[in-house]
């Protein structure tokens, strides 16, 4: 629109090379001039951390893992086993490369996730205690807004089919089209058709400083619980989500 050339060049016109760089107690190799995207989204540095806390003795799916950032803070938490799902060869292979490099016991695998999770060799695994869906944008434009709804819905609704119950869901979306009300609503029905019972446990807003400055994209943290667990400080429900009304239903 601009009319500016199209080129990847640093400012002062020197290549990037690729290195290790020290993150939240992780080295990771980033490539910021040819990687994908920005290499590393630094928007999920906290989240990095939150879910870890509760991936202890725990078996943990990364979903849409890019360079591996959940996978390595659960391993480093104690999760008896993690899996990492990226469609994309290269960020898997970083993501290897990353594990290796902190030794961390990490499996990645190249993968549609939308495939993985529907591919019926699924029903006959052990089911998983944590899940990450972490996708890229799905809404890109307004127009692509209702398509989105339904890929959210879809992968949110394959995700709880594979949690044991009492599990943890931890959820995002970046895509800048999509407000709070319409992911939450998704999720509730995605909760319905998998008949789990969904209360949330943290909310959480994350600044997308690449579309605007002033609006948050919303990111949105679920536990999906079948029976509250008595003693908790969490806030979420017991019976969690209306089958009639699709909404979520919270108590303190």
């Amino acid at each position: 629109l601009e009319g500016l050339p199209l080129e990847v060049r640093t400012r002062s016109g020197q290549p990037w090379a690729p290195r290790w760089e020290r993150i939240d107690g992780f080295d990771y190799w980033l490539d910021l001039q040819s990687g994908q995207k920005t290499g590393f989204y630094l928007d999920q540095r906290l989240q990095h951390a939150a879910v870890a806390r509760h991936c202890a003795g725990k078996r943990v799916l990364d979903a849409f893992c890019n360079q591996g950032s959940f996978a390595l803070h659960a391993a480093r938490a104690g999760a008896t086993e993690v899996l990492g799902l990226d469609s994309a060869d290269e960020a898997i292979a970083q993501a290897r490369l990353n594990a290796e490099r902190n030794r961390v016991s990490a499996t990645f695998t190249a993968a549609n996730v939308f495939d993985w999770l529907n591919d019926p060799a699924r029903a006959t695994e052990p089911k998983w205690d944590v899940i990450v869906l972490d996708p890229p944008p799905f809404a890109k434009s307004k127009s692509a807004l209702e398509g989105a709804l339904r890929g959210y819905k879809d992968i949110n609704l394959r995700a709880m089919q594979r949690l044991v119950p009492g599990g943890l869901l931890a959820t995002y979306t970046c895509s800048h089209h999509m407000q709070d009300a319409e992911l939450r609503s998704v999720v509730a029905q995605a909760a319905a058709d998998a008949e789990r019972s969904a209360g949330e446990l943290r909310r959480t807003q994350t600044a997308n400083a690449a579309l605007d400055r002033v609006k948050l994209s919303d990111d949105v943290r679920l536990a999906i619980e079948d029976v509250m667990k008595p003693g908790s400080s969490v806030i979420i429900s017991d019976n969690g989500l209306s089958n009639e009304t699709g909404k979520f239903t919270d108590f303190i």
